[in-house]
């Protein structure tokens, strides 16, 4: 079997081939993702184009070689290994679940987001929220020492009692 620690190319053209194929493919998707959505519905157009589809291999497709073929000695490894870039790294998951409640509540709310700059604060505070989130909930639960299976089983059914008692809440009341 073959381990992808083991994986390595002796010549360096198709490693840097493939990370610049790899970060074309991001910045594409970046860019291009929104042209792609079909207005017309069809079978094929939501196969190929919806998220996820097969369009999402594109930015995917590029993470992997861009994983796969990093050279240590190399321009695109000397910018990954930044530590800003570093640090928006580890607080990524904190971003990922923060990003859509926050996006969903103030579309909701009677607060207008139009401009650049009420955006620029809406996703402060979104990094704001990720980085509390990582220092106090993800390290904490890393540390086997302070959290013990008891007290994380005790806080979880904690959690789903509160939002469950929330969420009768809310239905008895036919919504917020």
């Amino acid at each position: 079997k073959m381990h992808l620690q083991k994986f390595d190319i002796k010549n360096k053209a198709p490693k840097i081939f493939f990370q610049l194929l790899g970060t074309f493919f991001i910045f594409f998707s970046i860019f291009f993702f929104e042209e792609f959505s079909v207005n017309e519905y069809s079978l094929i157009n939501k196969i190929i184009f919806s998220h996820p589809g097969l369009i999402t291999l594109l930015p995917v497709s590029g993470t992997f070689f861009i994983i796969l073929f990093i050279n240590d000695k190399n321009f695109l490894n000397l910018i990954l290994s930044l530590k800003p870039i570093v640090f928006i790294g580890l607080i990524s998951f904190s971003l990922y679940l923060w990003h859509f409640p926050v996006f969903s509540f103030v579309r909701l709310s009677p607060l207008d987001v139009d401009t650049p700059k009420e955006y620029i604060i809406l996703i402060l505070f979104i990094i704001f929220l990720s980085i509390l989130s990582y220092y106090f909930v993800e390290q904490p639960f890393r540390k086997k020492k302070i959290t013990s299976t008891k007290s994380l089983f005790i806080f979880l059914v904690s959690i789903i009692f509160a939002l469950s008692l929330l969420c009768f809440h809310a239905y008895k009341n036919k919504g917020y």
